[in-house]
């Protein structure tokens, strides 16, 4: 998927990050993603928001376009 900066929101108060609703209950045909972060770097008393449209949209091959590390193989579990 494929999404497009269109709204970078200033810096809010965590209790006002509702604020990023407001793009998709305008516009409600259309896919948002949000990033919310935490600012001032190890601060963090108020939130940052980016968002997203979605713009693309590709279906991908998953043998060949992602990698898929499987972990659980280097463990071994015994049942008894």
């Amino acid at each position: 998927m494929e999404f497009e900066v269109c709204n970078l929101l200033t810096v809010f108060l965590p209790q006002n990050v509702d604020e990023m609703y407001k793009i998709s209950d305008a516009n409600p045909k259309e896919n948002y993603a949000s990033l919310v972060t935490c600012v001032p770097a190890r601060i963090n008393t108020h939130r940052l928001i980016v968002q997203g449209k979605l713009v693309n949209v590709k279906q991908l091959n998953l043998k060949t376009d992602i990698q898929i590390n499987h972990y659980y193989n280097s463990f071994k579990i015994q049942i008894y």
